[in-house]
């Protein structure tokens, strides 16, 4: 995995959730495996993919960050058209409903560029009440 800059880490996460993060990264750098297919995160499965919660949430300004993952593990380039179709209907018709906006990280940014990913968030509200 890739760690980042502590400075870009705090854009969107907290201190206290981005000191957890690059530890767990520093800890992950001697084993092997992937982390998003060792998760025991899984919130909710599809057919080709898992919605996930992100153990490091982006929590400085979202108050749900989660993530989508194929099952496979996979880049963008190897996704096949089963896997497409049912990423635009999931995100046409069940993540519309529960989150705000789709997040993905260009190839420089992404801490775990070998397996697709994307970050799924809700904004926190003003008033700080659910939407």
């Amino acid at each position: 995995m890739q760690i980042q800059p502590h400075w870009r880490q705090l854009l969107l996460r907290t201190e206290k959730t981005a000191q957890a993060y690059e530890d767990y990264i520093k800890a992950r750098d001697s084993q092997s495996g992937c982390p998003l297919c060792d998760s025991d995160e899984i919130l909710k499965e599809f057919d080709h993919w898992l919605l996930m919660h992100n153990k490091f949430p982006y929590d400085r300004y979202f108050a749900k960050s989660d993530m989508l993952v194929p099952k496979r593990h996979i880049t963008e380039g190897q996704l096949n058209d089963a896997e497409r179709l049912e990423f635009v209907e999931l995100k046409q018709n069940v993540l519309y409903t529960e989150y705000d906006s789709i997040i993905e990280h260009f190839p420089a940014q992404k801490s775990i560029p070998e397996h697709l990913h994307f970050h799924l968030v809700q904004y926190k509200r003003a008033d700080g009440e659910p939407r």
